[in-house]
């Protein structure tokens, strides 16, 4: 076999062998982005299962406090932290779709919270209350802030949205979100 021929070959086998590595990278991104889908639903699922076992234990001040009764100053504070712990759960949720997914997988995260927030009065107003002092404060340090989630502005045009147009409320939310 000629020189010319030979490197043919080896050039030929070479590209074989770079298509054959990008299609094993694109195998390994693939089950990479699978392993880290069902890391993210499991930590997801395991908020969800610790912020049931805080509401369960405070159930009395959780279910007054979500139809927006008045509270003691020690039942309040216990309460704002349940509605914390909702929010947080939730915005986690929404995070990690978002980093997973993208805007459209993390959108059903948003419309969940606040079909929740629309059922529960006064968590809304509670959540309401924490997150625009947040954005208050978060403006005063740094107005030139514009990386923000966009979490607030979401759940805030979903609830609007909801009651515009009159949703049907659950006498069952209280404990779903």
């Amino acid at each position: 076999m000629n020189k010319g021929r030979w490197n043919d070959w080896m050039e030929g086998v070479g590209i074989i062998a770079i298509v054959a590595s990008l299609i094993f990278v694109g195998l390994q991104l693939r089950q990479a982005e699978k392993i880290a889908r069902a890391e993210a639903f499991s930590t997801m699922l395991s908020n969800e299962v610790e912020v049931g076992n805080s509401l369960k234990a405070d159930m009395s001040i959780w279910r007054a406090g979500a139809a927006g009764a008045e509270l003691a100053d020690n039942e309040a504070a216990i309460f704002a932290v349940l509605v914390r712990q909702v929010n947080e759960s939730a915005y986690s949720g929404f995070m990690q779709m978002r980093e997973l997914g993208g805007d459209a997988a993390a959108r059903p995260s948003v419309t969940s919270f606040a079909i929740f927030l629309y059922n529960n009065p006064g968590a809304k107003s509670v959540w309401l209350a924490r997150e625009k002092h947040l954005d208050l404060n978060c403006d005063l340090v740094n107005p030139d802030r514009g990386n923000s989630s966009g979490w607030m502005d979401l759940v805030i045009e979903d609830l609007a949205i909801l009651e515009s147009n009159g949703a049907p409320k659950s006498k069952a939310s209280f404990i779903i979100w």
